[in-house]
């Protein structure tokens, strides 16, 4: 384990750090921005490429990104980071360009949310049912849900608070999840609730035999339609690229009434992904020990296996997603130009101005 921790943080250090700012985007109605939003799947499709393989795998651990909302404890403006494998961050950066042409790409420095004579605070959300029950996602939300989240980033104060939202993605190999939903959607299908039908794929029942007549013809069950939205969401989340996630919250403030203040406001924003019989977050807070290993593993963005939750890609997209809907968004970082492509006839020879980014 030591050895494995070791090479967990050796992983972390190899890490490119990478700072995203787009134009704003003007209004363009409701599926526009989910259009805009989807995206964003198109891109964590790339991640889920990542792998290791032998002793590097063991050592080191399979490799993974780490996508962070931060406002930095001396400014108020919000900041997108990711930090990629430095071996992976020429193909990132070309990844996202290719989705998202008008991105402004930069090579970052470390920063900090920390408030050097404050408290800090923080927590991880976990899911609060059986991991193969989706959440609501952007499609099914009447807005951005980006919003709320910047919302709540967007109420700290310019000088001595900081918060961020950090979330570890690492493509999973977990097969067994995802036979576990399709087994269960089709369990529903013949009219078995939930909770019977999951029972049932953990558990599958004896099939009767064949040669044996039946001396009661039980009529077909059909699902209701409430059951039929559940198997199809299912069936999307077991469908698409799935990922191991850390989801960890912190802020940081000159008190600590005003620190968890922040927290509760932050972790509120997701409380909007909640649903009567879905999925939803919940919050498991850090103090003491657990809060300085937090802090340890967000600083050096460590992957940790113990507080992993499995997201879809659609469900990672609607918690972290670049500004690129038209949603109100205070004090997000955008650019105020657009990048174009140089002319094709552009000359290559002549008396050198400067350089273009």
């Amino acid at each position: 384990n030591a050895v494995r921790t070791k090479g967990a943080v050796t992983r972390s250090l190899d890490l490119t750090l990478l700072s995203f700012t787009l134009p704003r985007f003007t209004a363009q109605g409701q599926q526009d921005d989910k259009k805009l939003i989807g995206v964003m799947e198109q891109l964590y499709s790339s991640v889920a490429t990542l792998s290791s393989k032998g002793w590097n795998k063991f050592l080191y651990g399979d490799p993974y990104i780490a996508l962070e909302m931060a406002v930095h404890h001396r400014e108020e403006q919000i900041h997108f980071y990711a930090a990629v494998p430095s071996a992976f961050a020429d193909n990132f950066e070309k990844q996202v360009h290719g989705v998202f042409p008008e991105a402004r790409v930069a090579r970052s420095q470390e920063y900090s949310i920390f408030n050097p004579s404050g408290v800090a605070v923080g927590g991880y959300l976990d899911l609060k049912d059986e991991s193969i029950l989706p959440y609501q996602t952007y499609t099914d939300l009447p807005a951005d849900p980006l919003g709320a989240i910047v919302g709540a980033l967007a109420r700290l104060q310019s000088e001595g608070e900081g918060a961020a939202i950090q979330v570890i993605v690492r493509p999973s190999s977990n097969t067994g999840l995802r036979k576990l939903a399709m087994d269960t959607a089709r369990y529903m299908q013949s009219g078995v609730d939930f909770r019977k039908a999951l029972k049932m794929a953990k558990n599958p029942p004896k099939q009767e035999k064949k040669d044996e007549p039946d001396t009661l013809v039980k009529p077909p069950v059909v699902a209701t339609e409430f059951e039929n939205k559940l198997i199809k969401a299912l069936q999307n989340k077991a469908s698409r690229p799935l990922f191991d996630c850390n989801v960890r919250i912190l802020a940081s403030a000159p008190d600590e009434v005003r620190a968890n203040q922040m927290l509760d406001d932050l972790v509120g924003a997701f409380a909007q992904f909640a649903a009567p019989d879905m999925n939803a977050f919940k919050m498991v807070e850090a103090r003491g020990g657990a809060l300085e290993k937090l802090t340890f593993n967000f600083a050096f963005r460590v992957f940790d296996q113990r507080q992993s939750i499995p997201l879809s890609s659609e469900e990672l997209t609607s918690i972290w997603h670049f500004p690129v809907s038209s949603a109100i968004l205070p004090r997000v970082s955008f650019t105020n130009f657009k990048t174009a492509e140089p002319p094709a006839n552009m000359p290559t020879t002549g008396l050198a101005f400067g350089e273009n980014e």
